[in-house]
């Protein structure tokens, strides 16, 4: 390793880069690399300065395109052929690093909290409700408050052009992410079924979904070992659809569930199942996953279980129940690519109904909806002027 004025002004780069909080200019002076720089928990430990270098920043932001409004999501930079303690030693600080968003009304770390990966809150957005006579008396509309989020993230040690890194594609420039936050049903994502769809009311007569009002008593199926939303929100709203899973399908139990509000849009797409129940991609239904078979979106092969799962990730061979519990096999299913009406309820209680006959979740969510003719727009955006 060279030694000379121009190494000593490296490692003091380094030194500074590693402890932006305590150091603030280009010296060695009074400090261990070892300890202080490396993180080494004895002395003379050998390390290389390729340890803590990056060959560039990455041209876009982890993260995702379309963001629920309410909601949390972690954002990070990306680097290539990072050293094996830059990330531990170097990208943790947040002296490294400036981060900014465009928007009022949404939450986002700034430069004296984040480091090169940070949490952004996206704002509620105000619901937009119309009230219409004829028993549909409080209808949200969906989207009509999305909004578009421009973030951007620069890496630059201790907020130096010349810093440690400075060699790298992309340093001390803000790298820009755009992100779209939906506006949600009440933060209930859109799930939705075509006007026509019949869903069971709870004297076991069917009538379609456009024609139900607020109020409207649903047929409800109270799942093996699931609480209600009175009981246990956190698990009814959240972990009964997404994380609810189960090996022994148990005693279900048939209850009333009101419907309590009503939503109406348009999407882009819809999948069609057994060649007639038209719903969204992100609607989950209650399945069986039968032994043996492999569930493509969890990338095993496993004995039977029991969950509820996304309409896009379905599977011909895979079951489906209805209200006395018999099985109903997943015979065709496919997506169409075109622009249709939709209707979504939000029901009380155990937050399930039937749907053509076949248990469904009352609500869905999704860190990426389906697209629909409001979501174009280019994900990444890419690299920004100077930072600094």
């Amino acid at each position: 390793m060279a030694t000379g004025a121009d190494q000593d002004l490296s490692l003091g780069k380094l030194r500074r880069a590693t402890d932006p909080g305590n150091v603030s200019s280009d010296t060695t002076a009074n400090s261990k690399l070892a300890s202080d720089a490396a993180g080494a928990t004895s002395d003379n430990a050998n390390y290389k300065l390729s340890d803590f270098s990056i060959s560039s920043v990455s041209a876009s932001l982890s993260k995702s395109k379309f963001h629920d409004e309410s909601t949390n999501e972690t954002v990070k930079m990306e680097f290539n052929d990072a050293g094996s303690r830059f990330i531990a030693r170097i990208a943790g600080h947040n002296q490294n690093f400036v981060w900014k968003d465009d928007k009022s009304g949404t939450t986002y770390n700034t430069a004296s909290s984040a480091g090169y990966s940070t949490v952004w809150t996206a704002g509620a957005i105000s619901n937009t409700i119309t009230v219409v006579a004829g028993g549909q008396d409080s209808m949200s509309i969906a989207h009509a408050g999305d909004l578009r989020v421009s973030m951007s993230a620069a890496y630059v040690d201790d907020r130096v052009s010349s810093g440690f890194n400075d060699q790298a594609t992309n340093y001390n420039k803000y790298i820009i992410g755009i992100t779209q936050v939906e506006d949600t049903y009440n933060s209930v994502a859109i799930t939705c079924f075509t006007p026509e769809t019949k869903l069971t009311l709870s004297d076991g007569t069917e009538k379609e979904i456009q024609e139900l009002s607020i109020g409207d008593e649903l047929l409800s199926m109270r799942m093996p070992n699931a609480r209600t939303e009175e009981e246990f929100p956190i698990i009814a709203s959240e972990v009964a659809y997404s994380e609810y899973c189960i090996t022994e399908l148990g005693e279900t139990e048939l209850l009333p569930a009101k419907i309590v509000n009503m939503f109406f849009d348009f999407a882009d797409s819809y999948f069609v199942i057994n060649g007639d129940i038209k719903v969204t991609g992100e609607h989950p239904f209650f399945i069986k996953i039968p032994k043996g078979f492999y569930l493509s979106t969890r990338g095993q092969n496993s004995e039977e279980f029991w969950c509820w799962e996304y309409v896009r990730n379905l599977e011909v061979g895979q079951i489906m129940y209805d209200k006395d519990i018999n099985e109903v096999l997943i015979d065709t299913i496919e997506e169409i690519e075109e622009e249709i009406e939709i209707v979504n309820i939000d029901v009380d209680g155990n937050n399930t109904y039937f749907a053509e006959g076949v248990l469904v979740h009352n609500k869905g969510s999704e860190s990426r909806p389906v697209a629909n003719a409001a979501h174009t727009f280019e994900e990444n955006p890419g690299v920004g002027g100077t930072a600094i």
